[in-house]
């Protein structure tokens, strides 16, 4: 996992002290939150790619175009390209920000006060007209398996296991987690519970750890909201169209690459900035004309809790919007460096110092 930076750390440290006598419990919870992100972060063994991740609440152009200039391409550097195209930086800075709307924080509770943190993403809402009148939303989110305190390589016996003790477990998110106090704040921080699980990818010979879960939304001020989010999955699905165009461009064919949005050790929203890398392990499966089951491999930094985050790959085929095929890749684990994977990217790139993995998703490919 990485540790926070210095403007990480003020973040939080500043989120932690909140001047008001009339709400101590909400302190006392902030402060709460603080002790446990610093004390997760200290014992990190990823301490040296701290200072890769940033708040998405502070990042701008200038982070994003830095960035996107200390990454390679085609094992080039990046920097060779002098400057980019303002209308891009804007238009992919918008992404990023509403990629984060869109992402939350999961908290699974097995036992008393064992909470397990990740990541996942809002990927599809359904509204139904009910027969009085009134009105459901359906909300679906897509996240990494082991995300809710499961082994992430699963043994064939072990396949079900997560669908047979899911309820057992305590699952919550929270949407709009920007900064430390959100997660205390019920009018910002949007707050969903009663998730059943949708669905697990898991097949015996293709260990991808994705699966996508769901939760009702009833109350009258909770569907308003709902209603910003749909906004929000709309203008998501219309920005990744228009960043997948721009990519086929003359001007951006070259760029690689990678945007992760997560609470990585349970900070509000962090993004990390990498490169992906062409693998002869990631098409897993060719399942129908037109589709294929792949995971991407990058170098943006991720630590724990991180795992379920969208992983966004400038230029990728565009994903379709369902839960099952199309759905969205989602960030699963690092690469250990005695796997076959880090060897084979390491012969591209001898200054490899971090490589993960992104659970499988679902593609639409020209023939």
């Amino acid at each position: 996992m990485s540790e926070a930076n210095d403007s990480q750390a003020s973040s939080v440290s500043g989120a932690s002290n909140i001047q008001s006598s009339s709400i101590p419990e909400v302190k006392s919870s902030t402060q709460k939150l603080s002790e446990k992100i610093h004390d997760a972060v200290a014992k990190c063994q990823k301490k040296d790619q701290h200072n890769k991740m940033k708040l998405l609440s502070e990042f701008t152009v200038e982070d994003l175009e830095s960035a996107m200039k200390s990454q390679t391409i085609d094992g080039h550097d990046q920097a060779s390209v002098s400057e980019y195209d303002d209308d891009y930086l804007k238009e992919l800075l918008n992404f990023i920000q509403i990629l984060g709307k869109l992402t939350a924080i999961i908290v699974t509770t097995k036992e008393k006060n064992d909470d397990h943190l990740g990541t996942g993403f809002l990927q599809r809402i359904q509204i139904k007209n009910n027969s009085d009148g009134s009105q459901t939303a359906v909300l679906t989110f897509t996240t990494a398996y082991h995300v809710f305190s499961v082994k992430e390589t699963i043994k064939d016996e072990e396949k079900y296991k997560l669908a047979r003790d899911w309820k057992s477990l305590n699952v919550r998110a929270r949407l709009y987690y920007d900064k430390l106090s959100d997660i205390c704040d019920e009018k910002k921080c949007l707050r969903l519970q009663n998730f059943r699980l949708l669905e697990t990818d898991k097949e015996i010979d293709v260990d991808n750890d994705w699966c996508a879960i769901e939760c009702e939304v009833k109350d009258m001020e909770l569907l308003r909201r709902v209603n910003d989010l749909k906004r929000n999955l709309q203008t998501y699905q219309e920005m990744q169209n228009i960043l997948f165009e721009m990519s086929k461009r003359t001007e951006y064919q070259k760029i690689n690459l990678v945007v992760i949005v997560g609470h990585p050790h349970g900070q509000p929203k962090m993004v990390s900035i990498g490169r992906h890398y062409v693998t002869s392990h990631a098409i897993a499966k060719e399942v129908r004309s037109g589709q294929r089951w792949c995971r991407y491999y990058y170098d943006a930094p991720t630590c724990h809790a991180s795992s379920g985050s969208p992983v966004f790959i400038f230029g990728q085929p565009i994903t379709g919007f369902g839960y099952w095929f199309g759905h969205s890749h989602n960030h699963k684990k690092k690469v250990s460096k005695n796997d076959d994977v880090w060897k084979e990217v390491n012969e591209t790139n001898d200054n490899l110092k971090y490589l993960s993995q992104s659970t499988i998703g679902v593609e639409h490919i020209d023939k």
